[in-house]
């Protein structure tokens, strides 16, 4: 049976799956807020990663 190999998660990615790894459970909301302060990202850059997560076979 052949494995397909995704493209490496970026650095965005990585910082999104550790803080749920770290919360989990938890809401997009909530991973916003762990990321105010820290990030200068919008609001919706944490909530699209992990939308985009399962669709890449991650999460």
């Amino acid at each position: 049976m052949e494995t397909r190999c995704s493209k490496p998660p970026t650095e965005t990615e990585w910082q999104v799956m550790e803080c749920v790894w770290e919360k989990a459970p938890c809401t997009g909301r909530e991973v916003w807020e762990w990321f105010q302060g820290r990030t200068t990202w919008s609001r919706s850059t944490p909530l699209t990663e992990q939308k985009r997560g399962p669709a890449q076979g991650e999460a």
